[in-house]
């Protein structure tokens, strides 16, 4: 069987103008998962960023800064005791 040109063509064609018109259609949702991702992911980093900054000030600065420190773990119902210092 012999496919005809003008016959193909028109079915590209057409395939062609419904996925430009799917996409137009889908584009708004595909913007609202990037946002919401990209606010997700900004959230999570920001968290990460000001534990570590914490974490180093807490050990360059402030342990120096008192008389008496103490690391606990308190991601369990029972603090657990890490590291204790006494500065003299």
């Amino acid at each position: 069987m012999r496919i005809r040109r003008p016959r193909f063509s028109a079915i590209f064609e057409d395939a062609r103008r419904q996925l430009a018109e799917l996409r137009k259609e889908s584009e708004p949702k595909f913007r609202e998962v990037r946002k919401s991702t990209d606010e997700r992911l900004k959230t999570v980093l920001t968290i990460r960023r000001r534990f570590y900054a914490g974490w180093r000030n807490f050990e360059s600065k402030y342990k120096l800064l008192v008389a008496a420190w103490a690391l606990y773990d308190n991601s369990q119902q029972q603090p657990v005791l890490i590291e204790e210092g006494v500065n003299e």
